[in-house]
């Protein structure tokens, strides 16, 4: 009985509360990755259904899109045309000798509005036309933005990719900002081009966010010492300092609940780091935010272009 009381009252090994601990933190920081690898998961998934349905809309736009703007084309040949045989009408019917007639010509071609008509279609044509072309680059945009089953590798121009990420988005800036180009001749990168299309779409919607009323983006784009650098600034409200060196930590956000998952800049930072690059951000609370990501331009053709 003595050594079974005694047995009771011994007091716990000093290494067992301590091994608990320790596999208690081990089991925290796993779900933690877990949590953080099922976040990444998720929004794979998220970005392949989407890829998929912009390959989708893409290829259905293409073709509509094609005939509208080859016959708008053909309109404006046409319009060139029967303004000109107008033109070589009016000066033939002047020179007939018949004042009513010429009276009532002149009397209709203004009451019909004849050469606001001829001037407006020419307007109206220029706007179609301009904005079929918009379309289009938006399905091109859409095209490269859906290979999301594309990781190769290639070397690519990173100017166009950002302009075509740019017009995906376009909505997002176009009330709140004005866009300036600073872009130099940059040879082409290796990288995968559905992710870079990612980091710019993010980095550009969150410039376009942190604007509240009216500001400026800026793109530049340079090219030294085997590396190239894209720049994306922009007007808005800043980063407080405490909050830069968190920026890029998975779930770490500064906007509103519901307005952000913190997994934006987590998987821009991911992506560039896997390209072998590396991207900083500069803030001023107050003035605006830029972020630069570098990365190494291909051995294989070095010379310049744009």
């Amino acid at each position: 009985m003595g050594n079974s009381m005694g047995l009771d009252k011994v007091p716990p090994m000093p290494g067992k509360e301590g091994e608990a601990a320790c596999l208690r933190q081990k089991l925290e920081q796993t779900q933690a990755d877990l949590k953080d690898y099922q976040a990444r998961i998720l929004q794979q998934e998220k970005l392949a259904a989407i890829g998929q349905l912009a390959a989708g809309v893409a290829h259905e736009i293409n073709n509509p899109v094609g005939f509208i703007t080859s016959n708008l084309h053909s309109l404006r040949k046409y319009l060139d045309k029967l303004t000109e045989y107008i033109g070589v009408q009016d000066e033939l019917i002047g020179h007939y000798d018949n004042p009513a007639a010429q009276e009532r010509l002149r009397a209709a071609k203004k009451a019909l509005k004849i050469d606001f008509v001829l001037e407006d279609i020419e307007h109206l044509l220029g706007e179609s036309i301009d904005g079929a072309q918009r379309v289009n680059r938006i399905v091109q945009g859409l095209k490269s933005f859906s290979r999301v089953s594309d990781n190769e590798v290639k070397a690519i121009d990173l100017e166009q990719c950002l302009e075509n990420t740019l017009n995906l988005v376009w909505n997002e800036i176009k009330f709140k900002a004005k866009m300036v180009r600073d872009y130099q001749p940059l040879p082409l990168v290796p990288c995968c081009e559905q992710q870079m299309a990612q980091v710019f779409m993010n980095l550009l919607v969150n410039a376009a966010q942190a604007i509240e009323q009216q500001g400026c983006i800026t793109l530049s784009t340079r090219y030294e010492h085997g590396w190239v650098s894209v720049a994306i600034s922009d007007t808005g409200g800043g980063i407080a300092p405490e909050h830069l060196d968190r920026l890029f930590e998975p779930f770490f956000t500064t906007k509103e609940v519901g307005q952000g998952t913190g997994l934006g800049l987590a998987i821009v930072h991911d992506i560039i780091q896997k390209h072998g690059g590396d991207i900083k951000v500069g803030s001023t609370p107050g003035r605006g935010t830029c972020f630069t990501l570098r990365l190494p331009a291909t051995t294989e053709g070095e010379g310049a272009h744009g």
